[in-house]
């Protein structure tokens, strides 16, 4: 295979650089790299061409939020070590990864999506039970269970979604999230949403064409995110996440405390003044 018939060609002691937000598809190699050390390659599209990424001597990058689909060959590592792949989509491909030296498949907490996974999801928390396994030295310790998607919707802040659906119209309006979610008709589909809690930060409702759903608030949920994680019928689905408004309870002891704090002012006002307001 000849790397100058790459989408994107890179070689000679290249570092430090970005790679992102290219559409690369029916050529023969999507991405080439050569002598390539720590830089980023994220939120590519790499499709329908016989080689998806194919590199040479190249370690220590980072490799995030691509879709590699519909490839004969997914990623060809070749002398390539201590890169790092998460939060990437690999779909439909005949060979996915083929690596003769060690590379992560994970950050750590999180990793790819397989459509070739077969292991389950009885936590429900949208990463699969068992590793996914590539060859003796790699494996991916967390794979997704739906493709990983980011949504942008500030310059400071983005949604992230585990889904097993297809996700169209994202929108975010300031207070509620509305996204379409479709699937195979008479089957169940789920998704897991990151939600900035600077941007959103409350208990929540999700509805599913008006219909509320349960939903589960994960544990890896915390003070800057909440991960939450639902399910549905498809065909396609309208979904909303608003933020619940303040049951009676609460609202009963905010009356509770508005008219204590009345009574006290009350009594320490002058005894004519108090006359003048009770009249």
């Amino acid at each position: 295979m000849s790397f100058n018939e790459g989408g994107i060609y890179l070689r000679e002691s290249n570092y430090n650089i970005l790679i992102s937000n290219n559409i690369i598809t029916s050529i023969l190699t999507g991405l080439a790299l050569r002598n390539i050390t720590d830089s980023k390659i994220y939120s590519n599209t790499i499709a329908h061409n016989p080689y998806g990424i194919y590199s040479a001597n190249i370690s220590n990058n980072i490799f995030a939020d691509n879709t590699i689909a519909d490839n004969e060959y997914c990623v060809l590592l070749k002398h390539s070590y201590d890169n790092v792949f998460y939060h990437n989509n690999f779909i439909n491909t005949y060979f996915q990864v083929w690596s003769v030296n060690r590379n992560s498949w994970d950050n750590d907490l999180e990793g790819n999506y397989w459509n070739d996974y077969e292991g389950k999801d009885l936590d429900n928390d949208g990463i699969g039970d068992t590793p996914h396994f590539i060859d003796v030295n790699n494996k991916d310790n967390y794979p997704l269970m739906g493709s990983f998607s980011d949504f942008n919707v500030t310059s400071e802040y983005l949604f992230q979604t585990v889904c097993s659906s297809s996700i169209s119209d994202f929108q975010f309006n300031g207070t509620a999230i509305r996204l379409n979610v479709s699937g195979e008709n008479g089957t169940t589909g789920f998704c897991r949403i990151c939600i900035p809690t600077a941007l959103m930060n409350a208990t929540y409702k999700v509805f599913a064409n008006g219909t509320e759903v349960p939903y589960t608030l994960l544990p890896c949920s915390n003070s800057t995110h909440s991960y939450l994680y639902f399910t549905y019928n498809h065909s396609t689905q309208e979904v909303i996440i608003i933020p619940e408004f303040p049951t009676w309870s609460s609202i009963f002891l905010v009356l509770i405390i508005l008219t204590f704090a009345i009574v006290i002012c009350k009594r320490r006002l002058p005894k004519t003044l108090r006359l003048f307001c009770c009249s």
